[in-house]
């Protein structure tokens, strides 16, 4: 089972109202309720696959 919870800096302004804070699950901050894993197989894909914009961001 994972630790969740919310961590704020009470020495920030918060502009939301009711704000709880970034959640941080296992001792790292992350934008949703679980941790993702990531295998390199994963990150082969995201490396090679087509992407349009890729000479665009390189200038």
């Amino acid at each position: 089972m994972s630790n969740t919870k919310y961590v704020n800096n009470p020495s920030l302004h918060t502009i939301k109202a009711g704000y709880p804070g970034n959640l941080l699950v296992d001792g790292e901050f992350t934008n949703s309720y679980t941790k993702d894993e990531n295998s390199f197989l994963k990150v082969l894909k995201w490396k090679f696959s087509k992407n349009p914009q890729r000479e665009e961001k390189a200038k």
